[in-house]
């Protein structure tokens, strides 16, 4: 049950306008006060404020899925963005290899303009065949990513993120970073051949997209990232 706040004004020959003001508690209790006019109107005018008092957004990264500002923390946020399936590039122990990723969810928190958090998992889409809230959420198929979906990034450093947008360059360094065998695994069972992360980087370079039957699901779904950036698990 929420607080409530009843007030009447009253006045006599030695206090003239005054407020008597009754707060009434959800456990039942209430409390009454008396307050000059001035005071009273001073109170309710920064009540209104508080109430009107905006965070700024800014521009929104591309691919933007869902994200929140931490209030009282400046340049601080959660943000969910997805990359959808596309040709690009994998730099393994330095040398470009052409592949095809799959549809990808990225996870970004970060507080007072600094990354602190940062999750990369591949998807499967919902049976509609779009990206939404039931697409289920899969291990990322190559390096540097572990199993929970954590990033590895390296030696990377990363400028100061003075706006949500910024996490743009956060999913443009995570393609750029060479990556290793080290957090690799293939869990594609049928092809052995892949125990080794270029023996799958080969096969995909001669794909047009990546096949959805070799992404193992992790047993979760986009709309649990979405519940975890609001303080859900």
């Amino acid at each position: 049950m929420s607080n409530i706040v009843k007030w009447a004004a009253v006045s006599d020959e030695e206090t003239f306008a005054k407020v008597r003001v009754e707060f009434s508690f959800g456990d039942g209790s209430a409390v009454q006060k008396t307050v000059t006019m001035a005071d009273f109107i001073r109170a309710m005018s920064t009540i209104e404020a508080e109430q009107e008092r905006c965070l700024e957004i800014g521009q929104i990264p591309n691919g933007f899925y869902d994200g929140v500002l931490i209030q009282n923390k400046e340049q601080s946020f959660d943000v969910i963005i997805t990359v959808s399936a596309h040709l690009g590039v994998i730099y393994l122990f330095g040398v470009p290899k052409q592949v095809v990723f799959p549809d990808l969810a990225f996870l970004f928190k970060v507080r007072e303009g600094m990354l602190s958090a940062s999750f990369c998992f591949a998807l499967k889409r919902d049976a509609s065949g779009m990206i939404g809230p039931a697409s289920r959420l899969c291990y990322y198929p190559f390096g540097n990513v572990y199993d929970n979906g954590k990033i590895c990034w390296g030696n990377t450093v990363f400028p100061k993120m003075t706006s949500i947008k910024d996490a743009e360059k956060l999913i443009q360094s995570f393609f750029d970073a060479e990556t290793n065998n080290d957090l690799y695994q293939n869990r594609i069972v049928e092809h052995p051949e892949f125990k080794e992360q270029s023996g799958l980087l080969e096969t995909l370079k001669e794909m047009e997209v990546f096949p959805q039957k070799w992404l193992q699901e992790n047993g979760n779904q986009l709309s649990n990232l979405c519940v975890a950036i609001r303080g859900g698990k």
